[in-house]
């Protein structure tokens, strides 16, 4: 069966069930809570509902980890649709989007909320953005983040797409499944990992966890 490859020595496989017990990743992915495939048809723009009920989740995930008396700074990680390296006009228009949505939210690269990781030397306010506590909230990028990063403290996923079914990349849900401090908490949404698509078919790939 699959298993979940972690640390730095090659080749260590170990059952997913037994990374779970030991607390070292979230016990379950939750796809679009709250939102119904009505809600994604009636509204003005189903992006804009993803991101509504992303950002308030971030602010509930906060505030639960500070009742935990936990410093972690929950990360959104918003993916742009195209599949090329390039960025795409499409990419571009919904960057630009994405950018002024979050700005008439207070959340810009100028006040360090905002973040970006496109490609080449496109980039904004990484510095230290893996810090546990550090005050990038929202990280633009384009294909899955670098083989390597790790980031526990990224905990919500938003994925714009332009299909209308879509099977997620396990590498990229799993840059929101690990868990910051190695431990589940009492806050059980702490213990999860959240995906906002606006799809509205997605099947999570879990035959292909190896790959986190």
């Amino acid at each position: 069966g699959g298993g979940y490859s972690y640390g730095d020595r090659e080749g260590e496989f170990v059952e997913l069930q037994t990374v779970k017990d030991a607390e070292v990743i979230k016990k379950e992915v939750i796809v679009n809570p709250d939102i119904t495939k009505e809600d994604l048809r009636s509204e003005k723009s189903g992006d804009q509902l993803i991101l509504t009920e992303a950002i308030e989740r971030r602010e509930d995930l906060e505030k639960k980890y500070q009742k935990e008396k936990s410093d972690i700074r929950p990360l959104v990680l918003i993916q742009l649709p195209n599949e090329g390296e390039k960025l795409s006009e499409l990419d571009k228009q919904k960057r630009d989007w994405v950018e002024g949505f979050l700005k008439d939210k207070g959340i810009t690269y100028e006040n360090k909320k905002l973040a970006r990781w496109l490609t080449g030397d496109d980039k904004e306010n990484l510095e230290d953005i893996t810090s546990p506590n550090n005050g990038v909230d929202f990280l633009i990028f384009k294909q899955v983040v670098a083989v390597g990063w790790d980031c526990p403290r990224a905990h919500i996923l938003v994925k714009f797409r332009e299909t209308s079914s879509e099977t997620f990349e396990i590498q990229t849900v799993g840059r929101i499944m690990r868990m910051p401090e190695f431990k589940h908490y009492t806050e059980e949404d702490l213990n999860r990992a959240y995906v906002y698509a606006n799809l509205e078919e997605i099947k999570i790939d879990e035959n292909a966890l190896e790959y986190l």
